[in-house]
């Protein structure tokens, strides 16, 4: 009897061990998790979508911008409202993040020159997965991204 016991268990352990192993996703690669590209350049302002997949979000206080030349400035960034809020474990305090698909404009000041934008971000997935910054780098000629 003892032994039957020990055995129901054993397979009732394993049988919820499984069903574990296929629920948890396996985590995309950060290029297939977040993609940013640019939109459009309306005078000094240039916009650029940041999306991310299904079960994955964007921290909004991490999206970050740079110029690769000093002439050129980075003078404002505009997120959109309606960010979704929560409490981060991770982080110990409450943050506003992006799922799916996010635009963010970007003033730039000095664009009468050639220059590259570097555009940053980080996120993480849904069942607890958080990523290194991602990094993109657009030419920007002649105004336009």
């Amino acid at each position: 009897m003892n032994r039957r016991r020990v055995l129901c268990g054993l397979q009732a352990a394993a049988a919820i061990a499984a069903t574990r192993a296929r629920a948890a996703p396996q985590p995309l690669p950060p290029d297939e998790a977040f993609q940013i590209r640019p939109l459009a350049k309306e005078r000094d302002w240039l916009a650029l979508e940041f999306r991310s997949e299904p079960g994955y979000f964007l921290y909004a206080h991490r999206f970050e911008f740079a110029a690769d030349r000093s002439e050129v400035r980075i003078a404002e960034v505009l997120l959109p409202t309606g960010g979704r809020r929560k409490f981060d474990l991770a982080l110990g305090c409450e943050v506003t993040y992006f799922p799916g698909a996010v635009v963010v404009r970007v003033r730039i000041e000095g664009l009468g020159s050639a220059f590259r934008l570097i555009a940053r971000a980080q996120g993480c997935s849904d069942f607890g997965l958080c990523y290194p910054v991602i990094e993109r780098t657009f030419a920007v000629s002649g105004g336009r991204p």
